[in-house]
Order: structure tokens, then C-alpha cells, then sequence
């Protein structure tokens, strides 16, 4: 929407007869410039500003840059846009996902779709700059709200076995997605961007389908203590997945004793210190399933609400010292992450040519590395798939960087965009292990403020990769180097978290401290074999 156009000033207008009349002089010459009148008599050489304004090579709405007359002394303000939206982005990932994990991630969902689309509308009629700039900020801080929420209600609607796919399908839609953004514009490229701004924005209409199909997340119910909305979201699943209904049930109620079991760990969990029930617990977990009969009245109408996990802040996080460091290292990783892969994407020149094809190509080979994630997200864990995806990056962009400095001539080039696009392969899986990773490595009632967090530090690292091609304007080996290092700097920070895969997603703080104590179970693993949780299989041993 704001791609350049070749322009020139515009005549003197009103004074148009005067340099008229001038230019039939003899020696006289009058040259219009991108920014400035030229006029030549003689040996006198003067220069005036574009003081009618610019003609443009096409027509002045096919684009902000012409529209707005962000040319000149006023080109800075057309890349300011983007470094706004960015800001918004930032700012929307600070505080929208705070607000999910008090009010749920539905609500904030619909509010930012919906928000999305007024906000984006008012973009296409915006009658200036300033105005444009401000609408462009708060369409980044509601992205933010949509993209933080849509990852954690993903991530917390599937059991851990089938993880995988949520990151999967998140990542190869994403590519489709960025894939169709060059089409609409090949196609609307005789139109005005308003025509184009408006036509990206009809998408948000799909919050009508969120509103009917889409459910709250169990976790957070369940952690809110909201019982009778998790047995209408648990009725639903089992009647779309054709699951006997009382089956759903019977699980509900053992976790709710599960739960109560914890609660009273002095009076009843004594026995309980290493992950193990006593045997009054387990005569309480037998004895305590509903009956058919029973479960056909205590579903919805039921006044019992399971026990609400106490509700956290973002400063849980700096009072241990464990999850502070797990937080540093992921911020880290998130900031490498958005500098890198906006970084490549803003660098690309090297792919020269058609606009459309080379925003295609880019988000085209995202298409692969969506499936690299599939196949080794689980096979290898978070934690390798993780070094693999940065390793690959760092390596590629090192060995483009060297190649490019070393080297010319075609051969070289075709090398060097080849790196280019596996670096941009692999920062883009990586991208997508990101989100499922993170949201795996907060308690509920802190995960979206700590993917939020997460997320307004990879903002900083898109603001700063706009600066990478003016980097490479005084150093060309300088923006691959930097990008690489940082991703090779990640595939050794990454071993000091902890590995998430086969673990069901932690409620509490006190269940995430114990992932440290005992690294192979927790309280909340699930068998991948036959489903049985850690509790249930301390109560067949003690039985």
C-alpha cells in the first residue's frame, strides 16, 4: 500500500507563463526534479523548491507514498508507519493478553477481530498522515490481541500428543496466508490502497463465525473456577467428537478430587511427597466417581465449582529466580527471531525483480519449514528443535555473509540467495516453535501475559530491522553476520530451559517449580500410550 513512485515537481502553476516566457531564451533551461526545480541561464544555476507540488507516473492513489505526498523531505514518514505499527504491536502484546488471562481468551479474541476491522475501515478513509499513523498504531496493538490469544486457546483446546499440529496448521496457514497478500495487490494494483486497505480488512468479517464456533478454553475455566461453563465447553467437545458424554464426566469429577486431594495436602496428601497418594487419597479418588444415574442431574445445574488456581501477576515472574531466567532467555529469543525474520524480509533485494514475486517467494518458503516443524517437533523435542531451526539460520546467514564477501559473479549471487532463503526457511519454523514453546512454559493464569511479554520484546527486534538495510548500505556483510550470530547465540542459551514435550500444560507456578525437582514426570503428564495421568497411575500402585 505504500510502495514508491517515481515523481517530479510539478510545474510553477500560476507562474507557468514566466518560465514560459524564460525558456524561450536562448541558453535557458528549466529541469523539474524528484525534489527540486532546476533553472539554467548561463553560467547561473538556480534551484527552487517543489513549491506546486509532484506529478506522479501513475495516478497519486494508487499508493500512501503518492497520496500523502510522503516524498522528499517527507520520505522518512512512509517507513515511520510501519515502525508505528510495530509500536502498537508492542504495546497491544503488553497489555491485551493481560486482559485474556483475567476475562478469558474468547472475549479478547472478539474484541480485537472486531476492533481489527472498525480500526481498519477507518484506515482506508483516513484523510491525512497523522491521522493514517495513529489508525496504523492501534491496528498493531489489536493484531497483537489476536495472534497472543489465537496461540495460547490453540495450544490449551488440544491434549500434548497433538500439540504438534496446532503449531503445525498455525504455521502453514500463516505462509498461505502471506502467500495471498501479493495476489490481492497484484490483482486490486490498478485500484486505489484505500480499495486495498479495505479489502485486507473485509477478512475480520470471520468474527461472526467466532462468536458461534468458537468456545472458551478448558484450562482457564478450570483455573478460574468458572464449573458450570467447563461442563457446557466439556458437552460440546464430547458430542462434536462422539465421546460418551458421562465418560467426559467421570474425568471432570476425578479431577475435581484430584484437585481437593492437593488442596488438603497436610490432612490427606502426607504420603503424597513424591508424586504418590496415600491410601486414604486413593479410597477417595475410587469412591468418589458419579454413577450414570447421578451424572444424568449433576451436570450443568450443579452448584459445586471446582477450586480456582490462584491468580498471578507478571511480577511472579521476577520473585524466582528460575522463571526469571527462563523469561530472559525467551525474550532474548523472541527479540532474535522478529529482527531476523523482518530483517530478511526488509533485506531481500537480492531476489530482485517483480515486487509480487519476490513477497512471494519469501513467504513461500515458510511452506516447508512448516512441515520440517511437524516432522521434528515431537520426534526430537522443543528444546532440539529449537537448535536445529537456529542453527540452521545462524550457519546459513554466516555462510551467505562470507560467500557474498568473498566472492562475485553470478555463481556467487545464486549461492548467496539460496542461503538467504534457508536462513529464512529456518527463522520461520523457528517462529512457529516459538509460540507453542512459550505458551508451554507458563502456568495458565500467566501464560498469555507471558506470551504477551515475549512478544513486545520481538516488536523491539522488528523496529530495529528496518535499519538493517541502511546498515547495509555502510557495511553489506554487517545485518547477516549480526542476524547469524544472534541465532547461533540462541542454540546454546535454549539448553538451559526446560523440555516441555509429553507434559500437559502446568496450572500453577508450584506445578512448573516441580518440572526442576523431578524432570521426566510432573503432576500433570499424560501417558502418550493409554492417556492415564501421573495421579491415576500413584493410585494403582498404591492399590
Amino acid at each position: 500500500m505504500a510502495k514508491s513512485v517515481d515523481h517530479r515537481c510539478h510545474d510553477f502553476g500560476d507562474n507557468s507563463t514566466e518560465v514560459s516566457e524564460d525558456s524561450l531564451v536562448t541558453g535557458h533551461n528549466v529541469t523539474y526534479g524528484e525534489c527540486s526545480i532546476i533553472s539554467v541561464l548561463g553560467n547561473t544555476t538556480q534551484s527552487r523548491p517543489c513549491n506546486s507540488g509532484y506529478v506522479y507516473s501513475e495516478p497519486s492513489n494508487r499508493s500512501v507514498v503518492s497520496d500523502m505526498n510522503l516524498v522528499c523531505d517527507r520520505k522518512a514518514l512512509s517507513g515511520l508507519s510501519q515502525t508505528v505499527l510495530i509500536g502498537g504491536q508492542a504495546f497491544g502484546a503488553l497489555t491485551l493478553p493481560h486482559l485474556s488471562d483475567r476475562y478469558g481468551r474468547k472475549p479478547i479474541l472478539i474484541l480485537s477481530t472486531v476492533a481489527l476491522m472498525i480500526i481498519g475501515i477507518g484506515t482506508a478513509l483516513a484523510p491525512n498522515y497523522p491521522t493514517f499513523a495513529v489508525l496504523r498504531f492501534i491496528i498493531g496493538a489489536f493484531q497483537q490481541g489476536i495472534i497472543t490469544t489465537v496461540s495460547t486457546l490453540g495450544l490449551e483446546c488440544f491434549p500434548s500428543q497433538h500439540r504438534k499440529l496446532v503449531g503445525f496448521f498455525m504455521n502453514f496457514i500463516w505462509a498461505i496466508c502471506s502467500m495471498t497478500i501479493p495476489l490481492w495487490a497484484y490483482f486490486l494494483q490498478n485500484y486505489s490502497w484505500r480499495i486495498l486497505q479495505t479489502a485486507y480488512t473485509s477478512v475480520s468479517l470471520y468474527f461472526i463465525i467466532q462468536i458461534w464456533k468458537v468456545e472458551e478454553s478448558i484450562p482457564w475455566l478450570v483455573a478460574n473456577g468458572k464449573t458450570k461453563r467447563v461442563v457446557h465447553v466439556l458437552k460440546t467437545a464430547a458430542k462434536v467428537s462422539k465421546v460418551p458424554v458421562h465418560d467426559v464426566m467421570e474425568q471432570l469429577h476425578l479431577l475435581e478430587v484430584e484437585q481437593k486431594v492437593k488442596d488438603q495436602g497436610s490432612e490427606l496428601g502426607k504420603g503424597n511427597q513424591e508424586g504418590h497418594l496415600t491410601e486414604k487419597d486413593s479410597f477417595l479418588l475410587k469412591n468418589s466417581m458419579p454413577s450414570k444415574e447421578e451424572d444424568k442431574v449433576s451436570d450443568i445445574d450443579t452448584d459445586e465449582e471446582i477450586t480456582a488456581v490462584k491468580p498471578y501477576t507478571i511480577l511472579d515472574l521476577f520473585k524466582n529466580k528460575r522463571f526469571l531466567m527462563n523469561a530472559s532467555i525467551l525474550w532474548f529469543m523472541w527479540f532474535t527471531n522478529a529482527m531476523t525474520y523482518f530483517g530478511l524480509f526488509l533485506t531481500s533485494s537480492s531476489l530482485a525483480g517483480d515486487r509480487f514475486l519476490n513477497f512471494f517467494l519469501n513467504a513461500a518458503v515458510e511452506v516447508p519449514a512448516a512441515f520440517v516443524y511437524y516432522f521434528i517437533v515431537d520426534r526430537i523435542g522443543r528444546k532440539k528443535s529449537c537448535v536445529v531451526f537456529h542453527g540452521v539460520t545462524g550457519v546459513a546467514l554466516i555462510t551467505a555473509t562470507i560467500i557474498k564477501t568473498t566472492a562475485e559473479g553470478l555463481t556467487a549471487d545464486i549461492f548467496t540467495t539460496i542461503l538467504s532463503l534457508i536462513g529464512k526457511a529456518g527463522i520461520s519454523g523457528s517462529f512457529g516453535l516459538l509460540f507453542m514453546y512459550t505458551s508451554e512454559l507458563f502456568p495458565t493464569n500467566l501464560r498469555n501475559v507471558g506470551l504477551g511479554m515475549c512478544s513486545a520484546f520481538a516488536r523491539i527486534g522488528g523496529m530495529l530491522a528496518p535499519f538493517a538495510s541502511l546498515l547495509a548500505g555502510y557495511a553489506f556483510w554487517a545485518p547477516g553476520t549480526i542476524f547469524g550470530m544472534c541465532c547461533l547465540a540462541v542454540t546454546v542459551l535454549v539448553t538451559f530451559l526446560p523440555e516441555t514435550t509429553g507434559r500437559e500444560l502446568p496450572q500453577t507456578i508450584e506445578e512448573m517449580t516441580a518440572w526442576y525437582k523431578s524432570p521426566d514426570v510432573n503432576c500433570n503428564m499424560t501417558s502418550k500410550e493409554d492417556g492415564t495421568s501421573a495421579t491415576e497411575m500413584a493410585v494403582e500402585n498404591d492399590n
